[in-house]
Formats: C-alpha cells, structure tokens, sequence
C-alpha cells in the first residue's frame, strides 16, 4: 500500500471531524440565539437551550435544519418524541411503502419496507382508543378519525421501520401531551427561568440580605436544591416540588430531634 493511500483516509476522516464539528458550533450558536430571541418557535422549547440543543443534535442525523429539528422533534418529560406524520415521510423518504386505509372506527396502516419486503398491517380501533382512555380528550372527541390514523400509523413505524427514527419511538401524545389533530403539542407548563427559579429557592430557604449569615445559608441550601441543573429553565410544578421536597426534608430532621435524648 502507498504512502498515498495510507494518507487519504486519515485526510478524509479528519475532514470529516472538522466539519461536524462546525456544524455542532454553528448549531450550539443558533439555539442560543433562538432561546434568547422572541421569536414563533414550538411552545416547549421557548427558553429551554438545552433541549433546543438535544433536538438539534437528533436532527443531525437525519440532515434537518435547527428548526426543521424544532418542529419535527418535541421534548416531552425530557424525553424526544416525533409526530406520527414525522415517522411517515421518514419511512416513505427511505422508499418503503404505507398504506392507509379507513373505516368507520378503524383504521389501518399498511406497510412494505423496500430493503426486504418484510410487510406489517397496524389497526387501531375506536375501541382501542377507549380502552386506552381517550376518547375522553377533547381532539379525540373533534377528530377521532384522524386521530386513529395517527396511532395506526406510529404502531406500524414501531414495528416496522424502527430503523427510521433513530430510536424516537414514541409520539408526543404517547408520552403524555396534549395535542392538536396532527399530533403536535398544544398546551405546555409554565416555565421559570433559572434566574428566577434560583431567586425564589433562596427566599424559600430563609432569604436573607447578601452578606449576612442567614443569606449564605438560604444560598447554600438553594445551590444544594437546585443540582445540576446548570441555567436551564424548569417548570412551575418542578420549583414546587423543590420546595415540597426540602419541607419534607426538614420537617422530619425537626422531628428526629425532638426524638433525640436529651443529654
């Protein structure tokens, strides 16, 4: 073997490197500038950098945009989720074959991969989606067939074209949103932004003047409460829970020292 072909290869991967490593520094400086910006993004994602980087992250390896990233990809609980009509254009892109066909309170998604012909039918029924509970919820009242289209097909994508979506399995509605009837998240927590949340543990702990030893330790206790959360923003339930969680906390340390003998 040549020096020549020894070279190339090393040549080729390090420019490889290079490049996605400017397209993660270029993507990190976007979702930066679209967390800070008042901007139309999805809903769950306004203020939230770290999840704006995850998603752009994912949608590296489908060759999508930040925002192509963003409107595909939905963080629902911390964990990515994709819309069923998502995983179809993923799966129809690649040349695999779906099918859709509907009844009256059913419907059917049916799917032929292009690699091997390996083939799968998903049906999902209105007495699926009882069973399931939700025909309780609103879009399912407003758009039943439609929404068991959806579940008909992300079933399918499960079962058949895993491979597609990169081990996002799940759609947003799957993992407990709300959703419209395309499947896209319609109503999010309120979000306290790491300054505020902080501000507010501190107050929670004694307050304080900055200065004074009552501050220092409300300080303390709040850098202990709040972890690793570094400057993301978290939700109104998530700081209340921070806050049941240390009452908890001291309330049983009150009472394992009034059971404490008296020496």
């Amino acid at each position: 073997m040549s020096d020549l072909q020894n070279i190339e290869p090393q040549a080729i991967t390090r420019t490889s490197i290079n490049t996605d490593e400017r397209r993660y520094a270029l993507m990190k400086q976007q979702a930066h500038d679209i967390a800070q910006a008042k901007m139309s993004i999805p809903g769950e994602y306004r203020g939230q950098l770290d999840d704006i980087i995850s998603a752009g992250i994912a949608g590296l390896t489908f060759g999508w945009s930040l925002m192509e990233s963003m409107n595909n990809f939905h963080i629902i609980k911390g964990k990515p989720s994709m819309t069923s009509a998502s995983m179809l254009g993923l799966a129809r892109s690649a040349g695999h074959s779906i099918i859709l066909e509907e009844d009256e309170g059913v419907a059917r998604a049916i799917g032929t991969r292009a690699d091997n012909g390996d083939t799968y039918t998903s049906v999902f029924t209105l007495e699926d989606a009882r069973l399931a509970g939700l025909l309780k919820n609103n879009t399912w009242k407003q758009y039943p067939a439609n929404m068991l289209r959806w579940r008909a097909v992300s079933n399918l994508c499960r079962f058949l074209f895993t491979d597609m979506s990169h081990g996002v399995l799940y759609t947003p509605e799957e993992l407990g949103a709300s959703v419209d009837d395309s499947e896209n998240p319609i109503s999010f927590p309120e979000m306290v932004t790491s300054k505020s949340a902080k501000q507010q543990l501190i107050q929670h702990f004694g307050g304080g003047t900055p200065g004074d030893g009552i501050y220092e330790e409300s300080l303390t206790k709040a850098s202990a409460a709040w972890g690793d959360r570094n400057q993301r923003s978290i939700s109104r339930d998530e700081l209340d829970n921070l806050c049941v969680i240390d009452a908890e906390i001291v309330e049983e340390h009150e009472i394992k020292a009034t059971e404490e003998p008296v020496v």
